[in-house]
């Protein structure tokens, strides 16, 4: 379990740092992606290691890429609708491209993020020794303060969008 909830936080972190790099360049300007002031995106969290429980012992790459899209365009369907809904706010908006579904999912990133997901599968495995190496008593406080200090960020931002403030 503390494997998963460290590249829960991991991934979470790498997601944001390449969406403030994406609007960078695309915007020119810094702008925080989260969903909190936090720097971490948890839908790459959770799709990466939803991905790699149910799809990290297949052998086929192009499987684990197809598969991996269904899991990530679900997550990312789910996720970017019940933000939308509960709280009002928008974290991405794919209408303009084709083949979207209300705006929260496309093929084109679908793709995207299945090939990502397959390519980041098969390098978990050789990222389980450095895991174990922080799996001390240290490794755990600082994970679990990690989680909660990002939990506790993502649910006082979450109560301001809900209030509108």
């Amino acid at each position: 379990m503390y494997k998963y909830l460290l590249y829960f936080l991991v991934f979470s972190f790498l997601g944001w740092c390449a969406e403030v790099i994406f609007y960078i360049f695309k915007t020119g300007r810094f702008v925080n992606r989260g969903l909190a002031r936090g720097p971490l995106c948890p839908i790459y969290g959770v799709g990466i290691c939803l991905s790699y429980l149910l799809l990290g012992s297949l052998e086929s790459f192009i499987l684990t890429a197809i598969l991996s899209m269904a899991v990530a365009t679900i997550v990312e369907f789910s996720v970017g609708f019940l933000v939308d809904r509960a709280l009002r706010r928008r974290l991405w908006d794919y209408t303009s491209e084709r083949g979207n579904i209300l705006g929260y999912v496309c093929p084109r990133f679908s793709i995207l993020w299945g090939v990502i997901c397959a390519a980041i599968i098969r390098i978990i495995p050789m990222l389980d020794p450095v895991i174990q190496r922080m799996a001390t008593p240290f490794g755990y406080a600082l994970t679990f303060v990690l989680l909660v200090l990002s939990f506790a960020d993502i649910s006082i931002q979450a109560s301001k969008g809900k209030s509108g403030i």
